[in-house]
């Protein structure tokens, strides 16, 4: 069993998300409607179900003015859309088989509509076979800080406090290489005495076509993960992972470990997580490595419909293999999140950010606080 969708309060648009919902799934539902006689066999098959959630955000940022006045005049007031449509059937078959398919649909890009596809098979004796595009074990299976608000760790604050061109950071802490979604093949054990195993293999991170590209780079991850929660109330979640993805004509090669804990007790959780970072030298490719580390660090409060949450998160990288330095990221960021209604929740978050990079150019160097509100609804 993995770990996506266990944590308390995680998260499972507008005119885009009305016209693909009214081109294709209204479509697939009047088709499905007109079903003649002959078909009424199909009753037993797999029925699909819709989900999803929209996100909209505004907010304002004061970025340093040596970066703004070197990189040229931009906004600081922006609006940012994020949105997702899940459809997904489950079926138990006879044989005690259980059989999920499901395809994702991102709302805000047109270049890769569809997120994931994939089919799992279950068969709890024996645990979970994934095949298809979906994240990879490692990344499924990974707690990290508690966080209510837009996302200190691998959120959207960079599209107010700007991160400068040539800088290199993580920005997470789970192994997640080029193309994440790439077809794989990925196991999860059963569960036993709290602990759990999950492994990912991706032939081709480079290939999406149906014609190779002739640059094979594949990736592997595996993940040990554990959760228990005892009789009052008190629960803690953890993983340990490692993923490798080859090097590329393009890309160096990269290793990561990773680790979180995330514990709780009544209205208060706490936790973080580590990953460090590297890349192989032997052959290496001109221009930047992730070698470093990044951490978040994180404690959270829910009482009825209102959560808070402080979060820290630091980083550090060795960027451009021709210079001595490194480049270090931070990011505290302080949200609050109230749920108005079933599926529907107001947030905000206050955020403060540093980008230091191992040059001292102006246009390499940004600090700044930016405040952002958005409405979050699922469905």
């Amino acid at each position: 069993m993995t770990f996506e969708g266990l944590i308390p309060g995680a998260a499972d648009g507008g005119r885009r998300l009305r016209r693909l919902l009214a081109t294709g799934l209204a479509g697939a539902l009047t088709g499905a409607a007109a079903v003649s006689p002959a078909a009424a066999g199909d009753a037993g098959k797999l029925r699909m179900e819709v989900h999803g959630f929209v996100e909209r955000w505004l907010g304002v940022a004061d970025n340093d003015d040596g970066f703004q006045r070197a990189n040229g005049p931009f906004s600081e007031f922006n609006i940012v859309s994020d949105g997702e449509i899940r459809i997904s059937g489950k079926k138990v078959l006879d044989n005690g088989l259980e059989v999920v398919v499901k395809v994702q649909f991102d709302t805000q890009t047109s270049v890769q509509q569809i997120q994931e596809s994939y089919v799992e098979l279950t068969l709890p004796a024996w645990g979970v076979l994934q095949l298809g595009s979906v994240d990879n074990a490692a990344t499924k299976g990974h707690v990290s800080a508690p966080d209510v608000g837009i996302g200190a760790q691998d959120g959207d604050t960079p599209l107010w406090v700007r991160t400068p061109r040539t800088f290199s950071d993580g920005t997470i802490t789970y192994f997640s290489p080029f193309n994440p979604k790439a077809r794989k093949i990925s196991y999860y054990s059963p569960e036993y005495a709290g602990f759990s195993f999950g492994t990912s293999y991706t032939p081709d991170l480079q290939s999406t076509a149906t014609i190779p590209t002739g640059d094979v780079n594949s990736a592997w991850s595996a993940v040990v993960m554990y959760k228990r929660q005892d009789e009052s109330g008190a629960w803690i979640f953890a993983d340990l992972g490692y993923g490798h993805a080859d090097k590329s004509a393009t890309s160096n090669s990269s290793d990561v470990w990773q680790a979180g804990l995330l514990a709780g007790y009544g209205a208060w959780s706490v936790g973080g997580s580590l990953a460090l970072l590297g890349a192989d030298r032997e052959g290496e490719v001109a221009g930047t490595f992730l070698d470093g580390y990044i951490f978040d660090v994180g404690v959270s409060w829910k009482r009825g419909a209102l959560a808070t949450s402080l979060v820290w998160l630091h980083s550090v990288a060795e960027g451009s293999n021709a210079i001595d330095a490194d480049d270090r990221r931070e990011t505290v960021q302080a949200s609050a999140a109230l749920d108005l209604g079933p599926g529907v929740a107001l947030k905000g978050s206050l955020f403060w950010m540093l980008y230091d990079d191992e040059t001292s150019l102006p246009a390499n160097n940004n600090e700044g606080f930016g405040g952002v509100l958005g409405m979050v609804v699922q469905f």
